[in-house]
């Protein structure tokens, strides 16, 4: 248990991989990856000390360690696996793990990105998910979508790290109207290591799967720490200069717990050739049914009900499928109000637990603009409970290579409040940004490319550091990214992730 007590002092894991590209392998996305690192140091008096180690896939022995890093009270830090300048001499092939250690508290994020060159046949894509502390990491957690569509070319797979400090048996379970035994995985992952387990490769989930898993420890003590992709992977005969529509990657991670209760900080509905879905899966005891409720600018609350759902089982809500006419209403609505949130609730509040994760993707073209397509994005939905009046967000980017950020802070209660945004190092964009309404069950908004909000422009253009907003109610927030039509890059350069609430 030592390694645990570290682990915890040091509040951050990361598990994250990367794909060289001269490698060869039966599944997993195609093509050449890096990932990216950026913590922000959450002491607003005190500088942290940063140390990272990594791990090669299934190796207990450190690869490489990088110490000496500092982040400012309040600021942030940013790494690259392919920059000579703050990670020299990263291994290369790697495909594995690391682990954050810092003086003081942190949130971080980790972007895994492809070495595409963001042209239609060579595109970028990227995925977002936060670090994962000492209590989001766990001996049972549950994966709400995991995917093997051979038809179209979509997969996932599970990154399971063990985070204990003796070796481990480690059971993936997958669901589908009840447990499909014989997909069943079980691993031997040593301390610190980590395994990838491909759903492409498991030929016993059946043709077009799409649920919900569940990772296990077999001594039900060592705390595993789980991410999350899905992904498209080209098909034989696909048109090559098309690559750029199949671009989507989505990154996340699982969940050790579930609640009655869940928000969607965001959810859209034909904005701008994007809609969002819902992935729901019942980690409780027995089956229930869960009801989620969207709420958009100018309309009263919209209520869906869904399917039952047996232990471990999921279900996926697409507001762009034909069969959610109860969304019709939003298209009336101004183009920025297609934008909303939602809340998921069980039958049975005080026996139920569901947990969901959220994707945005763009499927049509807007205009006739062709940039968009392709992009996809994921990230978790917030139990309910973890809601707090202060959220960080580690990486707030706006002019870098293209690339634009956009927050969203969402009201978790039926009473009008304020918030107050700080964006590190940026004191103009700050003063812009205080005391700004938040309405009751609504939510704030501000994206980097905006000429029209005053603290995004008085924001400086190369701005890649954190935001921290402090609320007088309890909020959730999601913090997303992509490069703007306009620098001309091609494919899925759009990545989401949850903000940290303290």
């Amino acid at each position: 248990m030592k390694h645990w007590k570290i682990i915890v002092s040091l509040l951050v894991i990361l598990g994250f991989i990367a794909f060289p590209a001269s490698s060869v392998k039966a599944a997993g996305p195609t093509g050449g990856w890096k990932s990216g690192i950026s913590c922000q140091n959450l002491d607003a008096v005190n500088t942290a000390n940063v140390t990272l180690d990594f791990y090669q896939e299934m190796s207990s022995t450190v690869a490489i360690e990088y110490a000496g890093a500092s982040i400012p009270p309040g600021g942030s830090f940013n790494w690259l696996t392919t920059s000579n300048i703050n990670m020299p001499g990263f291994p290369s092939p790697f495909t594995g793990s690391g682990v954050v250690s810092s003086t003081t508290p942190l949130a971080c994020n980790v972007n895994t990105q492809s070495t595409g060159s963001g042209t239609t046949t060579s595109p970028w894509r990227l995925g977002t998910n936060m670090g994962l502390s000492d209590t989001t990491v766990g001996p049972k957690i549950y994966v709400a979508q995991t995917v093997r569509y051979v038809s179209l070319g979509i997969y996932s797979y599970i990154a399971v790290q063990n985070t204990g400090s003796s070796a481990t048996a480690v059971h993936v379970k997958y669901y589908k109207s009840g447990e499909i035994t014989a997909a069943a995985e079980t691993a031997t992952i040593p301390a610190n290591a980590t395994k990838i387990f491909y759903q492409e490769a498991n030929t016993n989930l059946p043709v077009d799967f799409n649920s919900g898993a569940i990772v296990s420890a077999d001594d039900t003590a060592t705390p595993l720490a789980v991410s999350v992709a899905l992904y498209y992977n080209a098909l034989a005969g696909d048109d090559p200069n098309l690559a750029y529509q199949k671009a989507n990657f989505y990154s996340l991670n699982g969940f050790t717990s579930g609640a009655a209760k869940v928000f969607v900080p965001r959810y859209v509905r034909s904005l701008i050739g994007y809609n969002s879905s819902i992935a729901i899966q019942n980690v409780g005891d027995t089956a229930t049914v869960a009801t989620v409720t969207f709420t958009f600018n100018g309309l009263a609350d919209i209520v869906h009900d869904t399917v039952s759902l047996a232990p471990g089982d999921s279900t996926v809500i697409f507001a762009g499928s034909s069969s959610a006419s109860y969304l019709a209403p939003v298209d009336a609505l101004p183009t920025n109000d297609h934008q909303g949130s939602a809340v998921v609730t069980v039958a049975n509040a005080a026996t139920d637990r569901i947990i969901v994760t959220v994707n945005e993707e763009n499927r049509t073209p807007y205009g006739s603009d062709p940039h968009r397509l392709g992009q996809a994005a994921s990230y978790n939905a917030i139990n309910d409970g973890t809601q707090t009046n202060k959220v960080f967000f580690a990486q707030f980017v706006k002019g870098v290579i293209g690339i634009m950020s956009g927050i969203q802070v969402s009201n978790t209660t039926n009473t009008a409040g304020t918030c107050t945004f700080v964006y590190a190092g940026a004191a103009a964009a700050t003063a812009a940004d205080i005391n700004v309404v938040l309405p009751a069950k609504g939510s704030i908004s501000r994206f980097a490319g905006s000429g029209l909000t005053a603290s995004m422009l008085a924001l400086p253009t190369g701005f890649n550091s954190s935001v921290s907003v402090q609320c007088t109610v309890a909020v959730t927030g999601i913090v997303n990214m992509s490069v703007q039509p306009s620098y001309g890059q091609y494919g899925d350069s759009f990545s989401m992730t949850t903000g940290l609430n303290q």
